[in-house]
C-alpha cells in the first residue's frame, strides 16, 4: 500500500492512464482525474472531478435573419451579445452557463463563420483568434465598373492582399454566387482575386452613381458590409475567465443569441 501524508493512495488504470485516488478514513478526500477533452455544438455534459475547466474554445458562427438584396439588406449576425449599459458597454458578450453559475466573456466583435472558418476564443492562450475579417463601404473605396451582358458589375478592392480568394463571402445587401463569377444578376456578388465583386440595376450605371448609392447606405445607417475569410489568421490578447465546473455531472451551455458552432472544453473528469 502506498500513502501519502497518512492517507492510502490507490491507482486507478483507465484509457492508458494512471491516475491517484487518496482515502481518508475510507472517504475519497483527492481524485486526480483523467484528461478529458470533449468537443460539439452546446450544451456539453460533463464528468468532472476539478472546479474549474484546463482549457476551453468557442467558435463563431454566422446566422443572416433573412436574403440579402440591394433595397432590403439584412442583418448578419455573430456569436455574442451586444452590451447596452454598465461597465461592458458596447462590447460583446457571451455567457457561458455551467455549476449553476453564469461566467461572462467580454470581446470587443462578435465570432462569425464563413465555410470551415471560425473565428474562436482560446483561453490556454489568452486570446482570439481571428479567421473572418470585415469591412464597411462608404463610397471612397477604389473601384472599377465593367459592362456585363446582364448588369453593370462593379468591383471594390478594400482588401489589399488580406483575402482568402478561394472562399465565400457574405454581405448585408448581396446574395454570394460563387469565386470568380463572370456573369450575374442585379443583387448578386461573387469573390475575386484581392477583390468584391456585385451587380446593380441599370439606373446605377456609372462609378459616381455607385459612390452616391453607397454613401447613402453609409449615412443612412445601413453600409454595405462584407465578411471575408482572412488569408492569414489574426491573434488577438484578451482576458479570459475560468470557467468553473461541478464535480459530478454538469451540462455547460452559452447563453448567447446565435449558438457558437463548436465548443471545445479540456478537464479532468472521470
Amino acid at each position: 500500500m502506498i500513502f501519502k501524508d497518512g492517507n492510502p493512495v490507490r491507482f486507478v488504470y483507465k484509457d492508458g492512464q494512471a491516475v491517484e485516488k487518496i482515502f481518508h478514513n475510507g472517504n475519497l478526500v483527492f481524485e486526480q482525474g483523467f484528461e478529458r477533452e470533449v468537443s460539439g455544438v452546446p450544451p456539453l455534459t460533463l464528468n468532472a472531478v476539478r472546479n474549474t475547466a484546463e482549457n476551453y474554445r468557442i467558435f463563431g458562427n454566422t446566422v443572416l435573419n433573412g436574403t440579402p438584396t440591394p433595397e432590403n439588406p439584412v442583418d448578419v449576425l455573430g456569436v455574442s451579445d451586444l452590451v447596452t449599459q454598465g461597465e461592458y458597454n458596447g462590447m460583446y458578450k457571451i455567457s457561458v452557463i455551467s455549476a449553476n453559475q453564469t461566467t461572462n466573456i467580454y470581446l470587443s466583435e462578435l465570432l462569425y463563420k464563413i465555410d470551415d472558418y471560425a473565428d474562436y476564443v482560446d483561453f490556454e492562450n489568452g486570446s482570439v483568434v481571428r479567421k473572418i475579417g470585415k469591412f464597411v463601404l462608404d463610397g471612397s473605396e477604389a473601384m472599377n465598373i465593367e459592362n456585363m451582358s446582364n448588369a453593370k458589375r462593379f468591383s471594390v478592392n478594400p482588401l489589399g492582399d488580406a483575402g482568402n480568394n478561394d472562399a465565400d463571402e457574405i454581405s448585408t445587401h448581396f446574395r454570394y454566387i460563387g469565386h470568380s463569377q463572370t456573369g450575374g444578376y442585379p443583387g448578386e456578388m461573387s469573390s475575386s482575386p484581392l477583390a468584391f465583386r456585385c451587380w446593380l440595376w441599370s439606373d446605377i450605371s456609372s462609378l459616381p452613381d455607385f459612390r452616391n448609392w453607397l454613401s447613402a447606405q453609409y449615412q443612412n445607417g445601413t453600409p454595405v458590409t462584407v465578411w471575408y475569410v482572412l488569408a492569414n489568421p489574426e491573434t488577438q490578447p484578451v482576458t479570459l475567465p475560468e470557467i468553473p465546473l461541478a464535480k459530478g455531472s454538469d451540462t455547460l451551455s452559452i447563453g448567447t443569441t446565435i449558438q457558437p458552432s463548436n465548443l471545445y472544453i479540456k478537464y479532468k473528469g472521470r
